[in-house]
């Protein structure tokens, strides 16, 4: 293994340990938020049982609701009505509406008066509860009209649809009847529509009264304020909670998308990893075909080297005796030049 792959595989290590440590960041981070997310949940919850009994009432205290209950049987006044008002305009945009009344305005500065709007019924149009809107602005018997609250668009459009279905009527406050007026009532017409039966009266004797708790009118009386203001708190929460699952939305998407663009950035590291490690590779394979053309030209140059010295060591032999032969000769003639001469 060369020094080259040694020094990329310990790289490739280096950053897998990088990888996992910042991994190991980000989902502590998300159980730190996750955590913190509870427990806000857990103090939201809390919160919102402690105003639901402080708004609806519990066991050990009365609550707003049965406040307004005990106010509002105290109270005979509705307040001032005005019927068959004319609608004239209906702003599409913001709701303000202009509305002709029969009488003009009771005080000298009426702006700023809030009045419960009601479709007159008439026919076979039944009444229906149209919105709270205020008096922006009165010139004799022609008054303009602005909703205390933003309206939906289905509210608008209802609102569009009574303008050209009838008479409004304008309430200063929505019209109620007390227990106490309706159990001095004898006579009073069940929901079924038959009368209930008059009680017996024995001569000589002041006529009792009916019991409360029997009455069929009392028991199915509505605050229709409380239900109004009930469904405006409800729409407000669920609106609240429509734009805070928007920014959830809106903070998730923006953390995918940072999310897809770190993929899309460590894709392109590993991309480029891969890369670097097939030309790593592609030189190691060259390296390797080097050395193996270069461990067979050794071979042979080592085959020759061994013959070269084999045949060296033949032709030295041969050689050596040749000189032995030459010298043996040499020796002879010597010899034999000597004997010739002799002394």
């Amino acid at each position: 293994m060369s020094i080259w792959n040694k020094v990329l595989a310990g790289l490739i290590l280096v950053t897998s340990v990088a990888f996992f440590y910042f991994a190991l960041r980000a989902l502590r981070t998300h159980q730190h938020w996750r955590e913190l997310a509870e427990r806000h949940q857990a103090a939201l919850e809390k919160t919102l049982q402690e105003q639901r009994a402080l708004i609806w009432g519990s066991e050990a205290s009365v609550g707003v609701r049965q406040m307004e209950a005990q106010l509002y049987r105290l109270n005979l006044c509705r307040g001032r009505a005005w019927q068959n008002a004319q609608p004239q305009k209906v702003d599409a945009a913001t709701g303000e509406v202009t509305v002709v009344t029969p009488v003009g305005a009771a005080h000298e500065r009426p702006q700023g008066t809030q009045l419960s709007i009601f479709l007159q019924a008439s026919g076979q149009n039944p009444a229906m509860y149209l919105g709270d809107f205020q008096i922006a602005a009165v010139s004799d018997r022609i008054w303009q009209l602005r909703p205390t609250r933003t309206l939906s668009p289905r509210e608008l459009g209802r609102l569009q649809q009574a303008s050209r279905g009838g008479l409004w009527v304008l309430y200063e406050r929505i019209p109620s009847m007390t227990p106490e007026l309706l159990a001095e009532m004898t006579g009073a017409a069940p929901p079924g529509g038959e009368k209930p039966e008059p009680p017996a009266k024995d001569e000589g004797q002041p006529p009792k009264p009916a019991p409360k708790a029997t009455s069929p009118v009392l028991a199915t009386m509505i605050d229709y304020r409380q239900v109004f203001d009930y469904y405006y708190m409800e729409r407000s929460r669920l609106v609240d909670l429509i734009e805070s699952a928007k920014n959830d939305l809106k903070g998730l998407t923006e953390a995918q998308n940072a999310a897809d663009a770190e993929i899309k950035l460590l894709q392109a590291e590993i991309a480029k990893h891969k890369t670097l490690l097939a030309e790593a590779e592609r030189q190691r394979d060259a390296v390797a075909a080097h050395l193996q053309a270069v461990e067979a030209k050794r071979a042979e140059f080592e085959s020759r080297v061994a013959q070269t010295i084999q045949e060296n060591q033949t032709t030295a032999q041969k050689l050596a005796q040749a000189q032995l032969e030459a010298a043996r000769r040499i020796e002879e003639r010597t010899r034999r030049t000597a004997s010739i001469v002799g002394p």
